[in-house]
């Protein structure tokens, strides 16, 4: 399995529609190169920023077309998000210490020949936005596999108690945009072998 990351967004400033995502496709080894063939034939008709396809530049049919490809070919697509606008800069600050406090704590357990490099990173308070892109893709692979019940975008929520999955009041409006009339991101073959590992009620990405 192949998974590809990446991140959109400033992870800064803490007001109202300040939102950043971090995305993971996953590709089975057996059909990277496929994907990557088909994928290369329209390539060089999509619209590019110094070489690279961007996805804001994209038209729908252009979005349409990629989806597609990957959708057929097994690929799954997750998403997780962290929305500045449910935070305040105080608590997220107040979050990164403790977050470093924890892993200074467990110094002791590591082997001795890395605890000075453990040590160094727990005594290291990055800038703000690093440290949010960060605690992002730690949490990408909690929403690897969700139940068909769940919506395919969630958002990370600081508490005292340590992070947590949370859904802000917009979530639904969202889930509908992702869910109606979609497809889902699973092959007949994958749905039966989904619901043989998890019962009645399959695993579904969408």
């Amino acid at each position: 399995m192949h998974i590809f990351i990446d991140e959109s967004g400033s992870f800064t400033g803490f007001h109202e529609g300040s939102i950043s995502v971090v995305g993971a496709l996953a590709i089975p080894d057996v059909l990277l190169s496929r994907i990557e063939k088909k994928y290369d034939k329209f390539r060089k008709d999509l619209p590019k920023e110094n070489g690279e396809v961007k996805g804001r530049l994209l038209k729908e049919k252009q979005v349409d077309k990629i989806v597609t490809l990957l959708a057929r070919n097994e690929a799954v697509f997750e998403v997780t998000a962290l929305d500045l606008g449910l935070h305040e800069e105080a608590a997220a600050r107040d979050y990164q210490k403790k977050l470093g406090e924890v892993m200074l704590a467990k110094v002791p357990n590591f082997r001795e020949d890395v605890r000075p490099e453990v040590q160094a990173a727990g005594e290291y308070i990055s800038p703000i936005n690093l440290f949010l892109q960060a605690f992002e893709w730690q949490n990408i692979h909690r929403l690897m596999i969700h139940e068909n019940d769940k919506t395919c975008i969630e958002f990370v929520l600081f508490q005292k108690n340590g992070d947590a999955i949370h859904k802000p009041s917009y979530v639904d409006v969202v889930h509908d945009g992702f869910t109606n009339g979609g497809r889902l991101m699973l092959t007949k073959r994958n749905m039966v072998l989904a619901i043989n590992i998890k019962g009645s009620k399959p695993v579904i990405a969408v």
